[in-house]
């Protein structure tokens, strides 16, 4: 079994915390779906979005590693 850094599970979450927060501020203004694909500057947000989200998925992941598979049971 692999040690684990509680601070560095307890950083990783914050960043997960930080990126979704993100996303939040960034696209509380939009309507809907649709606003995504209006303009360039919705499609650019949109792109950024799914690459935050990536993002955060790929850190839960490296999370879940961490914990052998015990941060994520069901």
């Amino acid at each position: 079994m692999r040690s684990i850094s509680k601070e560095k599970i307890v950083g990783m979450l914050r960043f997960v915390e930080e990126q979704g927060s993100f996303i939040e501020r960034t696209t509380k203004h939009l309507n809907s779906h649709h606003d995504f694909l209006t303009s360039d500057s919705g499609m650019v947000l949109f792109n950024s979005t799914c690459m935050y989200l990536q993002t955060i998925g790929e850190t839960v992941r490296q999370i879940d590693n961490l914990t052998e598979e015990k941060f994520i049971v069901n």
